[in-house]
């Protein structure tokens, strides 16, 4: 009898990398659900910063994080720590004056003010950011090429080996060269056998291909 012992496709890893995915996402959300006071339709309130729209009013104080883009209204010796994205440590000072813009994601070192939202989302300028960083991800190295071209070619080997695995299967089967667990030929000729003896030996051949294959 014909046997083959079905090697096994590790598919543990990306469960457990999706899993860790789904987890780090919602840990994301989790830290990033910051909120922060607003006043909006003239009543102070806490919002988170997704909830911000554009025309509120967000009062900072020191540690707050600038939840959108923004234009400063009032206030107090106020130092913006830009370093998010800009990369350097310097402390800018908003003001009325000659620095009146708040940037998404940045963080209040020192003061207080208030500031109108003018974007949010990925409208403002760290969603751009982001946008564009995402887009150059997307975008596949020659390596990543070769690596797909690669995988596509051992997914098409591995249907003809299948394929190929089947064929024999039945030819066995057919050829009278398979026996039962009793050592009686599963297949005696069309007209000999009863049908339903050979559909289930077809689906036996079919299962044992599957389970090679998998």
């Amino acid at each position: 009898m014909f046997h083959l012992r079905p090697p096994r496709c590790i598919v543990g890893g990306t469960i457990s990398n999706f899993r860790q995915s789904r987890q780090f996402d919602k840990l994301s959300k989790v830290s990033n659900n910051i909120k922060v006071e607003v006043v909006r339709n003239g009543r102070r309130q806490q919002l988170t910063i997704f909830d911000i729209i554009v025309g509120d009013i967000v009062c900072l104080k020191i540690g707050d994080q600038v939840p959108a883009d923004g234009l400063f209204l009032d206030g107090n010796s106020l130092q913006d720590d830009e370093s998010s994205m800009t990369g350097e440590s310097d402390h800018l000072e908003i003001n009325q004056d000659r620095n009146p813009f708040f940037f998404s994601g940045t963080k209040v070192s020192d003061g207080y003010a208030r500031m109108l939202i003018t974007s949010v989302g990925m409208n403002t300028t760290w969603g751009e950011m982001m946008s564009t960083i995402s887009q150059d991800t997307n975008e596949q190295t020659p390596i990543q090429a070769q690596l797909d071209k690669l995988t596509s070619s051992i997914g098409k080997v591995g249907l003809a080996v299948a394929f190929l695995v089947l064929v024999v299967l039945l030819v066995q089967f057919f050829t009278e060269n398979t026996t039962d667990v009793n050592g009686n030929k599963e297949f005696n000729g069309f007209g000999k056998t009863k049908v339903d003896d050979v559909i289930n030996g077809v689906l036996r051949v079919i299962v044992d291909c599957s389970n090679y294959c998998s």
